[in-house]
């Protein structure tokens, strides 16, 4: 099973990118396919390719950055809580130590 989806999951995420930079002889094109994706399927398939996308073409952290950027999947989003935490954070510090008592 592992092996199968090793194939499928690079053969997908591959088509992917390449379509992403043009059309070529070597891609599918499912940029139609791709457009039609909700948020949660794009996810799904940035998962699967975490797991099991064994291009030898690319560092993982390329292929994996390519196949975010082709799937307009943002990761500015993943951040908001931890950046939200730390500007309360500061906030509550700088309150405190403004009308804090001495």
């Amino acid at each position: 099973m592992d092996a199968l989806l090793t194939l499928a999951v690079t053969r997908l995420a591959d088509a992917v990118r390449l379509a992403r930079n043009g059309p070529t002889k070597r891609t599918v094109s499912p940029t139609g396919a791709v457009k039609d994706l909700n948020r949660m399927q794009r996810r799904d398939l940035l998962l699967l390719a975490a797991c099991y996308d064994n291009n030898r073409e690319y560092s993982p952290t390329r292929r994996f950055s390519e196949l975010r950027k082709a799937l307009g999947f943002p990761t500015w989003k993943t951040w908001w809580d931890l950046i939200l935490g730390v500007v309360i954070t500061l906030v509550t510090v700088l309150l405190v130590l403004k009308f804090g008592e001495s």
